[in-house]
């Protein structure tokens, strides 16, 4: 048995949530029931103080992975009209575009956190891996 951590504040879905390499710490994004996407969130995995936002703005993140290291997020976001898999650090600065393209999943870091493993759409009907 472990301890229940109830993460949020707000009710909503929480989907692919993302544990820190040393287990302290979630990243998740955060679909409330009205509908509407909130922000990626970082949360002690213990639950004594609420999650912090990594970005406050009315865009949505869905999937996150943490890098090997615990410097460095990698998401799925929407920018403006820029859909794609992004990195930031934790805190949400260094906010960089690595591949555009809507329908990225599946992102996961090398062991050595250097490259990013993923899935896109590469034609109608089709999907590529893309390293």
């Amino acid at each position: 048995g472990g301890t229940l951590v109830d993460l949020p504040y707000r009710r909503g879905v929480y989907p692919r949530p993302s544990w820190s390499p040393d287990g302290r710490r979630l990243a998740f994004s955060e679909h409330l029931d009205d509908g509407r996407w909130a922000d990626l969130f970082v949360a002690d995995a213990d639950g004594r103080t609420p999650p912090s936002p990594v970005f406050q703005s009315p865009e949505h993140e869905w999937e996150v992975a943490w890098s090997p290291d615990g410097a460095t997020l990698a998401l799925w976001t929407v920018r403006g009209d820029r859909y794609g898999l992004y990195t930031a650090r934790p805190d949400g600065s260094g906010l960089t575009l690595r591949h555009e393209g809507s329908g990225v999943l599946g992102f996961r870091w090398s062991p050595d956190g250097t490259r990013l493993l993923f899935r896109a759409p590469s034609g109608v009907g089709d999907e590529s891996v893309l390293i």
